[in-house]
């Protein structure tokens, strides 16, 4: 939505289906329906960091949010998605498991 290039890559680990708008599709259908606007703010939140804070700050939210991706999904790909070294993803598991 910023027109800027993309700081990450989307690798689906599921079945999945991708929607696609264009930015230019996004302008045309907000100048025949301002109510996009909405839309567009949500896809422009969808570019935000996903996560902020802490290793543990960030962990304890993946596990609020999302506890059944601990099972689904292999660790490399948790802590790359939290942005911390899987070493890091691994101390905070631990601690977790055992507090």
């Amino acid at each position: 939505m910023n027109q800027k290039p993309s700081t990450n890559a989307i690798i689906a680990m599921e079945d999945t289906e991708v929607a696609i708008i264009s930015i230019a599709n996004v302008h045309q259908l907000i100048a025949d329906d301002p109510a996009f606007m909405i839309l567009a703010r949500l896809l422009d939140k969808w570019t935000e960091p996903v996560h902020h804070g802490s290793p543990e700050l960030k962990y304890k939210n993946l596990m609020l949010e999302h506890k059944e991706w601990i099972i689904r999904f292999p660790q490399r790909h948790l802590a790359s998605y939290l942005g911390m070294a899987p070493e890091t993803f691994s101390r905070m598991k631990r601690k977790n498991l055992f507090s």
